[in-house]
C-alpha cells in the first residue's frame, strides 16, 4: 500500500521490465511539485554523463536548480570544465572548497560489478530491470520529497523508505540487510574514514 514513505509502492509490486509503469525521476519531481521550486538551489550530482546520472541531472534541472555534475573524461561531459578524479583525494578536496555550499548531493558515481548483467537471463530479474529514467527516480525522490526532508539515515528503494530484508532474502528484495543500521560499526567507520583521509572525527 502506498503512502508518504513510499508513495510509488503500487506501481512497483508487479514489474514488467524496463519502461513499465514505475516511474521516472522527471515523473517523481513533477508528482513532487518540485518543478521550478528549487531556484537558488545548488545541486551536485557525481557521474552525471551516463545512464541514471545523466536522468538524475536533467530531473534535478527541472526543478530550477543550478545543476552540476562531475565527470570522468572532459569528452563525455563537453558542458562542464572541471573533471573529478574521485580515486584522488586531492580532486574531491578542490571540487568541496570550490562549492562552498551545495544544498543536494548526489553521489552517483562509482564502480558497478557485472552480478546483475550475469543473470539478465533469468526472467525474474529482467522484469526487475528499469530504464534509465525509472532507475533515476529513487535518488530523485530524496531529494525532492517533501517526506524526505529532515528525515535522513534511511535505505531507500523503490521511491521510499525500505525495510528491513529478510536474511534469505534474493538479490530482488527492495530491503536493507538486517547489518546495514549498526550504529556502532557506523561510529568506527566514520572515525577510521575520517582518520584516513585526514580529518578530525567531528568535520
Amino acid at each position: 500500500m502506498s503512502d508518504a514513505l513510499s508513495p510509488y509502492a503500487e506501481l512497483y509490486a508487479n514489474p514488467s521490465g524496463p519502461g513499465d509503469q514505475r516511474p521516472t525521476a522527471l515523473q517523481v519531481v513533477e508528482d513532487s511539485g518540485a518543478k521550478g521550486t528549487r531556484t537558488g538551489r545548488v545541486v551536485l550530482v557525481t557521474g552525471g554523463t551516463a545512464g541514471i546520472g545523466v536522468e538524475t541531472v536533467r530531473a534535478m534541472h527541472s526543478t530550477g536548480a543550478d545543476v552540476y555534475f562531475t565527470a570522468r573524461s572532459l569528452e563525455m561531459a563537453a558542458a562542464t570544465t572541471e573533471d573529478m578524479d574521485l580515486d584522488s583525494l586531492d580532486s574531491v578536496r578542490k571540487a568541496a572548497r570550490d562549492f562552498l555550499t551545495i544544498n543536494i548531493l548526489v553521489n552517483n558515481a562509482g564502480t558497478n560489478h557485472g552480478l546483475l548483467h550475469s543473470r539478465r537471463a533469468d526472467d525474474a530479474v529482467a522484469t526487475q530491470m528499469m530504464s534509465p529514467p525509472q532507475g533515476a527516480a529513487t535518488s530523485v525522490w530524496a531529494a525532492v520529497a517533501k517526506a524526505c526532508e529532515g528525515n535522513g539515515g534511511k535505505y531507500l528503494a523503490h521511491c521510499g523508505v525500505a525495510g528491513t530484508a529478510d536474511a534469505a532474502a534474493s538479490i530482488l528484495d527492495p530491503g536493507a540487510a538486517p547489518h546495514a543500521y549498526d550504529l556502532d560499526g557506523e561510529d568506527r567507520l566514520w572515525e577510521l574514514s575520517a582518520k584516513l583521509v585526514g580529518l578530525e572525527k567531528d568535520v
